[in-house]
């Protein structure tokens, strides 16, 4: 009786810490996070890959943000990328959409230079981006390195 009772408590703590921790497929993830200001405000890009496909990285984090023309945006800082290879920000242009007052559309691009010959035939470099406003989680989306793009208003 004891030990069914301890088998079914520990199968209900391993339910409970599974069910809470994050799903990465198993993954340790690396990131790099350059952060951008859109009209006054600071956001982080946290651009992610599993561990194991850092070594295939071959050049620049490509991030494109893309906000209407009358979105004030600056650069505020980048860091060393994958591999010390860095990161390329750069801004891009969206029209606004009616019903929109107050808010504004942004459209963030992200590629990410791999060595194809390194992968198997038919794979591909999982990524995820997400982007903070301090500690609030803003946005979330997973992709591949060919190009994750992530859609949202502010």
């Amino acid at each position: 009786m004891l030990r069914r009772l301890g088998l079914a408590i520990s199968l209900g703590v391993l339910a409970v810490l599974c069910a809470i921790l994050p799903a990465s497929a198993g993954w340790t993830w690396c990131r790099t996070d350059p952060i951008v200001r859109l009209n006054g405000t600071q956001y982080q890009i946290i651009v992610s890959v599993p561990v194991d496909y850092v070594p295939v990285v071959t050049g620049a984090t490509q991030v494109v943000v893309s906000v209407p023309d009358d979105v004030d945006r600056a650069l505020v800082s980048t860091d060393a990328g994958f591999n010390g290879y860095g990161e390329s920000v750069s801004f891009g242009h969206l029209s606004r959409q009616d019903g929109e007052l107050g808010r504004f559309p942004v459209n963030i691009r992200v590629t990410i230079p791999i060595n194809l010959a390194q992968l198997g035939l038919g794979q591909a470099v999982p990524v995820r981006v997400v982007v903070k406003l301090d500690s609030t989680v803003i946005a979330v989306v997973t992709g591949t390195a060919d190009g994750t793009v992530l859609s949202f208003s502010l």
